[in-house]
C-alpha cells in the first residue's frame, strides 16, 4: 500500500513518480508526512546525490551503513569529510555496498579512524563511469590498496574512463600527552606540537602504488598529488619515486599536473626526457627548501622539458614550517637573465608563479621581454626589486590583469607603490605585495582608495602570506561541523 503512490492537490501521483519528485527535496520533515513519503523519501532513486560532513562519525556510522546498503548502488555523487572523536572504533562495511554507479566521489578522512572507514569504502567502488576523484586528508596505505584494487577491478571492464583523480595529504602531529609546561591558561601551544610532528612519509609501497594507481588511468586528464600545507614536513622514498614524476610527465591524455613532493632526487629522472616533450595545459610543482638543494636548477630542468606551448606554469619552494620564521628575510641567490628557459614561450605562456628564485633587475627585464602576453605573474622573492624594476614590469606587460610581488623588500619606496597605482588605472585587476620598511601609510591609503573606486583589488601583507597555486594552498582544511547530511538538489535542464 505504500508504494502505491498517494493523492496530492486531489490527484493520485504514483510511488514513482513521488520518488523523482523528492529527489529534488532537500527538506528534512519530507519523511514526516505519511508512510508514502518516507518510503519514498527512502528509495535508491531519491539519494542520488549525498554529502556528510561530521567530527563524531562513529555515533553516525550504523545509520550512514543502513542507508548505504539501501543506495549504494544507484549512487551517483558521494562527498564525505569526516574524523573520529574516538578513534579506536571502527565497523566493518556490509559486503551488500556495493558502489557501481558512481560519477564523482569525494573523501576526506582527518584521523586514522576516519581513515580505516575510507578504506573500506574504497575497496567497494566498482564503477566504470567514476569520472573524478578525491581523496585528501590522512591517506595511509591501506586507503592507496584499496584504491589501487578498485581501479584495478573496474579497469578490466574495457570501459574505465577516470578523468580527474586529487590525492592530498595532510600532515597530522604525534598524539601524545601534551607536557604540563605547554599548557598555559588552558590553552595548547599547538606550535610546540609541531616540533613532535612526522611530517608525510610516503614509503616505497606507497609510491609503487601511487604509480599503478596512475597507470590504470589511461584516460586521466587532471592529476594533483600534494600535501595539504606547502611547508608541512614530507619525504618520499628516494628508490622509487623519480620513477613516478616520469610516469606522471610522460602521460599520454594528461592536461593538468600538480606535483607537490619536488626533491633532489627527482632532478635526476628529468635528464632522461627529451626536451620540450611535455604538452600540458598546467603544471604545478613544489617542494620544500630542505629536500631541494638546488632550486635554481630543478626549474630549469622542468621547464626545458616542457613544450613551448604550456600557457599555465607554476614553480614553488617553500620553507620548512620550522624554519620559515627564521629564514623568512634571508636573501636568496641572485638570478639575473634566464634566456634559455623562456625561449620559445613568447606567444603561449600566459600564467606564471615562481618562488624561491630572486630576479634582479636584468633577469625581470629579461623575463617581459621574453614574455609579454603574460596575464597572471606571482614573484614570490623580490628582495632585489627597486623601483625602476617595477617600472620595467608594469609598462612592458600591458596585458597583465593579476600581479603579485611577494617576500621581504627594504629598496621599494612610494615611487613603486604609485607606479602600481597607475597599473590598478589602466590594466590591472588585481596587485598584492608584502609591506616594505619605505611604504608610507599615506601612499597605501591612497592606492587602496583607488582601487576601490575602480572596482579593483589592492592587497598589502604586512606579515607572511605567501601566495601559492591552486590545489598548493598553505590553508588548513575548514573545521567540520559535528554532523552534517544534505543531498544535492539537481536544478532542472534548460532550453
Amino acid at each position: 500500500a505504500r508504494t502505491s503512490g498517494c493523492l496530492i492537490g486531489g490527484k493520485r501521483v504514483g510511488f514513482p513518480m513521488l520518488v523523482y519528485i523528492l529527489s529534488y527535496v532537500t527538506a528534512v520533515a519530507a519523511p514526516l508526512v505519511c508512510k508514502t513519503f518516507r518510503a519514498a523519501y527512502s528509495a535508491p532513486g531519491s539519494w542520488s546525490d549525498i554529502e556528510i560532513k561530521s567530527s563524531q562519525f562513529e555515533a553516525r556510522l550504523d545509520g550512514f551503513l543502513g542507508l548505504m546498503a539501501r543506495v549504494a548502488s544507484r549512487l551517483q555523487v558521494l562527498s564525505m569529510q569526516i574524523s573520529f572523536l574516538q578513534q579506536e572504533l571502527a565497523s566493518a562495511v556490509p559486503r551488500s555496498v556495493k558502489f557501481s554507479n558512481l560519477q564523482r566521489l569525494s573523501l576526506h578522512p582527518q584521523d586514522p579512524g576516519s581513515a580505516a572507514t575510507v578504506a573500506q569504502l574504497l575497496a567497494k567502488v566498482c564503477s566504470p563511469t567514476l569520472q573524478s576523484l578525491t581523496c585528501c586528508g590522512m591517506v595511509t596505505t591501506e586507503c592507496l590498496e584499496a584504491l589501487s584494487g578498485a581501479l584495478a577491478r573496474v579497469t578490466g571492464t574495457g570501459s574505465f574512463g577516470l578523468q580527474h583523480l586529487t590525492i592530498k595529504w595532510q600532515c597530522v602531529p604525534n598524539v601524545t600527552v601534551v607536557p604540563q609546561a605547554h599548557i598555559q591558561g588552558g590553552v595548547q601551544a599547538a606550535e610546540e606540537d609541531m616540533l613532535d610532528c612526522p611530517g608525510i612519509l610516503l614509503t616505497s609501497r606507497d609510491v609503487e602504488l601511487l604509480r599503478g594507481i596512475v597507470g590504470c588511468c589511461p584516460s586521466l586528464v587532471s592529476l594533483e598529488l600534494s600535501p595539504l600545507r606547502l611547508d608541512a614536513p614530507r619525504k618520499v622514498a628516494d628508490d622509487s619515486s623519480p620513477e613516478l614524476l616520469a610516469d606522471c610527465l610522460t602521460h599520454t591524455q594528461l592536461r593538468r599536473l600538480t606535483f607537490g613532493f619536488l626533491q633532489s632526487a627527482h632532478v635526476r629522472v628529468l635528464s632522461a626526457i627529451p626536451d620540450r616533450s611535455v604538452e600540458l595545459d598546467f603544471f604545478a610543482c613544489a617542494g620544500i627548501r630542505s629536500h631541494l638543494v638546488a632550486p635554481e636548477e630543478a626549474f630549469s630542468l622542468l621547464t626545458q622539458r616542457l613544450a613551448t606551448s604550456v600557457p599555465r606554469v607554476e614553480f614553488v619552494c617553500a620553507l620548512h614550517c620550522l624554519e620559515a620564521p627564521f629564514l623568512h628575510e634571508v636573501i636568496r641567490p641572485e638570478m639575473g637573465p634566464l634566456g634559455n628557459t623562456w625561449q620559445g614561450r613568447r606567444d603561449s605562456l600566459t600564467h606564471l608563479i615562481l618562488d624561491w628564485v630572486a630576479l634582479n633587475q636584468n633577469g625581470v627585464e629579461d623575463l617581459v621581454q621574453a614574455l609579454p602576453n603574460l596575464e597572471t605573474l606571482h614573484l614570490l622573492r623580490v628582495e632585489y626589486f627597486v623601483d625602476e624594476t617595477v617600472q620595467a614590469l608594469c609598462s612592458a606587460l600591458v596585458m597583465l590583469r593579476e600581479l603579485v610581488l611577494g617576500g621581504p623588500n627594504q629598496m621599494m619606496t612610494d615611487n613603486a607603490l604609485k607606479i602600481l597605482e597607475q597599473g590598478l588605472m589602466r590594466n590591472l585587476e588585481y596587485v598584492e605585495v608584502e609591506k616594505a620598511y619605505l611604504f608610507s601609510s599615506f601612499q597605501l591609503s591612497r592606492i587602496a582608495t583607488t582601487a576601490s573606486l575602480r572596482s579593483r583589488r589592492f592587497k598589502c601583507n604586512t606579515v607572511t602570506q605567501s601566495s601559492f597555486p591552486d590545489g598548493l594552498s598553505l590553508l588548513q582544511p575548514e573545521r567540520i561541523p559535528i554532523f552534517h547530511l544534505s543531498r544535492h538538489v539537481p536544478q532542472p535542464v534548460s532550453d
